[in-house]
């Protein structure tokens, strides 16, 4: 059944993210804010869609087949110009880059619109934030880790404060490549749909279970470890047995993907 909370952006269009975000040297915030809009472009898309069909019964119309795989091949069919767009807002909102900026007009140019008509970038980007009822999302993840970085890595590991947060980055990134892989296997253990439901859109909990993985595959002492999960708890409020169930899963996922790529943990 259809969830706002629980939409997520597909894999290859948050590898398409990064490597825009990359190739016009982008902040990671933009990166991952730019990941957690399109999650909720994707749900106000799918909410205008419903909007849609209701007016379509209402007139005796032949309503379309419902269901996320019709939603997906309507709004993948124009990903391309959307996600362009998208990355192009939350530039100018959160971190205003002139070069990006330019960068992302010239592409916008040389792409073939996918309804054949002349418009503007300017254009579809208020077409977007209509759709999207005027709201960008920060990302609460990477705000999270930077705060427990700060406050509880800090004080008890300073030496390896910025390695973690390297290392945090590149397995956040993993995390949103993976976000079925890594919280389905969880479902079993919250039994209440609505425990599972908090428990994947929690933000400040995966931004504690990626910083707990990151020592963990960093190879620190169980002690660290140990200090470090209350700590995080305390200051946010989490279970412990929370941010361990998650980050179990997130370590082996994020292992696994160093072990087939030429990146090294260290």
């Amino acid at each position: 059944e259809y969830s706002p909370e629980l939409v997520a952006t597909p894999p290859e269009i948050v590898a398409l993210i990064v490597d825009i975000c990359t190739k016009l040297h982008l902040s990671v915030h933009i990166e991952f804010s730019c990941i957690d809009t399109y999650d909720l472009y994707f749900c106000c898309n799918f909410e205008h869609m419903q909007k849609r069909w209701t007016m379509i019964e209402s007139r005796g119309q032949v309503k379309p087949e419902f269901g996320w795989i019709f939603v997906k091949q309507e709004f993948l069919a124009s990903y391309e110009s959307n996600l362009l767009c998208l990355v192009s807002l939350v530039t100018k909102i959160f971190d205003v880059h002139p070069e990006a900026s330019d960068t992302v007009e010239k592409l916008w140019r040389k792409m073939r619109n996918p309804e054949g008509i002349a418009i503007t970038l300017a254009h579809k980007e208020l077409e977007i934030l209509k759709i999207l009822h005027g709201k960008i999302r920060k990302s609460q993840a990477l705000e999270s880790i930077e705060v427990f970085l700060l406050m509880c890595v800090q004080p008890i590991w300073p030496s390896r404060t910025e390695d973690v947060l390297f290392f945090s980055i590149k397995i956040l990134r993993i995390v949103y490549l993976n976000r079925q892989r890594i919280y389905n296997p969880l479902k079993p253990v919250l039994k209440l749909a609505n425990d599972f439901q908090a428990f994947q859109t929690d933000k400040v909990l995966m931004g504690a279970s990626v910083i707990l993985s990151a020592v963990k595959l960093l190879n620190i002492s169980s002690h660290i470890e140990d200090n470090l999960l209350r700590s995080m708890a305390k200051l946010s409020n989490l279970k412990v047995k929370d941010i361990t169930a998650l980050s179990k899963e997130i370590c082996y996922i994020a292992k696994s993907t160093f072990e087939n790529t030429t990146e090294n943990i260290d």
